[in-house]
Order: C-alpha cells, then sequence, then structure tokens
C-alpha cells in the first residue's frame, strides 16, 4: 500500500465513520422523537379519556335533574290539566243549548219591547197630566190675579170713600 492509497483508504474509512456516526445519531434523535411524540400522544388521550368521563358524569347528573325537573313538570301539568278538564265539565253543566238560548233571547227582546211601550205610554200619560196641572195652575193663578184685583179695588174704594168722607166731615 502506498501512502496516497492509504490515506484514500483512511479518508474513505474515516468518512464512513463519520457517516455512521452521523446516522446512528440521527437514529437516536428520531427514536428521542418518536419517544416523546408517543408520549405525548398517550397523555392527550389521557386527557381526552378524563375530559370523556367527566362529561359522562356531568351528562348523568344533568339527565338525572332533567327527569326529577319533568316529572316534577308533569305532576304540575297533570294537576293543572285535571283542573281544566273539571272546569271544562263545569262550564258545560252550567251552558244551555243554543236553541234554548235563542228562545230565551227572543223573550227577553220581546219583554223589553213590552217595557220600552209601557215606558212611552207612561211619559205620555205624565205629561198629559203636566199639562192638566200647568192648566189648573195657570187658571189658579188667573183666579188669585182676579181675586187681587178685586180686593185692591175695593181698598182703593174704602180709601177714597174714606177720604172724602174725612174731608167732609173736617170741613
Amino acid at each position: 500500500m502506498t501512502p496516497s492509497e492509504f490515506n484514500v483508504q483512511e479518508y474513505v474509512s474515516m468518512r464512513f465513520d463519520a457517516l455512521e456516526r452521523f446516522i446512528d445519531e440521527r437514529d437516536r434523535r428520531y427514536e428521542e422523537r418518536f419517544l416523546a411524540q408517543q408520549e405525548a400522544v398517550t397523555a392527550a388521550l389521557a386527557a381526552v379519556a378524563e375530559q370523556n368521563r367527566q362529561a359522562a358524569v356531568a351528562l348523568k347528573e344533568t339527565m338525572a335533574k332533567t327527569e326529577l325537573a319533568q316529572s316534577v313538570y308533569n305532576v304540575s301539568h297533570n294537576d293543572l290539566a285535571k283542573k281544566m278538564d273539571a272546569d271544562r265539565q263545569e262550564v258545560s253543566r252550567t251552558m244551555i243549548p243554543r236553541a234554548e238560548y235563542v228562545i230565551s233571547h227572543e223573550a227577553l227582546i220581546e219583554k223589553i219591547d213590552r217595557i220600552q211601550a209601557d215606558l212611552q205610554s207612561l211619559k205620555e200619560y205624565k205629561s198629559e197630566l203636566g199639562g192638566k196641572e200647568l192648566k189648573g195652575a195657570a187658571d189658579q193663578s188667573r183666579q188669585q190675579w182676579v181675586i187681587g184685583i178685586i180686593i185692591g179695588a175695593i181698598s182703593v174704594s174704602v180709601s177714597i170713600i174714606t177720604f172724602v168722607a174725612l174731608n167732609v166731615v173736617i170741613k
């Protein structure tokens, strides 16, 4: 072997060793990355599993509360429905059929018409009485006026006679 061959062989060997070290280093890095990624995925899956467990527990609690609230609502709603049914039955017992209502309504209209006619006749009668009373009051007023004039005339006549008589006696 010549020194130049030794150097080439040594150089190739050195390069090959360097390449092997480089590959080993990369292999170790890739192995570390793989392990880190595997740990991260395992941790993430564990976290998701924990979240799912907590969500399931919360869902069970929520469903229990919802079922309880629904049962309370159903009880109160059933009570309300029963009360409304009872009210409807009570109303239907107190209501009358339409035909009976129409007959009753027509009878009431006839009564109202009769009452209005009676009221009108009472108004006419009252106005007649009022006219008679006014006439009687006017006649009475005239009579009182005539009597007042007669009394006044008599008073004036007596005064004149008295005055004349006194003047005659005094002279």
